[in-house]
């Protein structure tokens, strides 16, 4: 073979392959989960928005007292809380959720999201005696939640309670009521809030059960929500694992001649 036979015969082999190649071989297959890991790695953070430590240091320390009460009047009249609560409140609404964060991330959003939006809903509706006296607070008003406009309502019972099948949320997620478990002066994080939901659980059960002589009362929130706790069964035995070791038997034994649930008290948390 001369040389340019050579040449001529090894330029068409690299053309065949090109050809091949562009015409009908198709390059490797993309993981599923590159998009997903690029998109989570140009987050800035996925785990909260990024002004989750500013909230937690400029509105919920300086104004939510270690009782739950709430010092609403000062937190309305504080520029620099006010400033902090509405850039929380704006990051919840601007805030991408990627399928790369995990379940506790997840829940510790919209947990803060659900107590931020409560603060801003009273503040800025200041003075008021509750939260049931202003028409729409859970159920007309919309906010924006990670990209969808949506109530309170709409995020704690489509959302929150919904996709996570939680119950301890109810002893997290507050309703400036009064009788609802108490507002903590930390944002949820979420390397420590199943912890925070243990130990919310048991002070609200232990603060609001009483063994009385012919039965028990337990707070209303047990009756609006006992399917989340597996109906009435359910109810008896989550609250009996809350209580004190000792008061367990007496509890169920009480419970299975009565259970009544209490008034829920639906006056303002605020501090005196």
């Amino acid at each position: 073979m001369t040389t340019r036979t050579a040449v001529l015969v090894f330029s068409s082999l690299i053309l065949a392959c090109s050809q091949g190649t562009s015409a009908g071989a198709q390059a490797p297959a993309r993981p599923a989960n590159v998009d997903t890991a690029e998109r989570c790695s140009n987050l800035e953070s996925h785990q909260q928005p990024l002004g989750v430590d500013e909230f937690e240091s400029e509105v919920l320390q300086p104004f939510v007292r270690r009782n739950g009460r709430v010092r609403y009047a000062a937190l309305r009249n504080s520029q620099s809380g006010r400033a902090a609560l509405n850039r929380f409140v704006e990051q919840v609404g601007a805030r991408e959720i990627a399928d790369c964060w995990t379940r506790n991330e997840k829940l510790a959003f919209y947990i803060n999201a659900y107590n931020a939006l409560v603060l801003k809903a009273v503040v800025d509706a200041w003075p008021m005696q509750s939260v049931m006296r202003v028409d729409g607070f859970f159920d007309g008003t919309r906010y924006r939640v990670a990209g969808r406009r949506m109530t309170l309502n709409d995020l704690e019972n489509n959302i929150i309670r919904r996709r996570f099948r939680e119950k301890r949320i109810h002893f997290v997620v507050n309703c400036a009521s009064r009788g609802c478990p108490r507002l903590r002066p930390q944002a949820m994080r979420p390397e420590t809030i199943r912890r925070t939901m243990r130990q919310a659980a048991r002070e609200f059960v232990r603060a609001n059960t009483e063994i009385e002589e012919n039965g028990v009362a337990l707070s209303s929130i047990f009756d609006w929500f006992a399917d989340d706790f597996g109906g009435r069964d359910g109810v008896i035995e989550f609250v009996a694992s809350q209580l004190p070791e000792a008061q367990r038997e007496a509890f169920r034994a009480a419970a299975a001649q009565n259970v009544r649930f209490t008034d829920y008290n639906w006056d303002i948390n605020a501090a005196n």
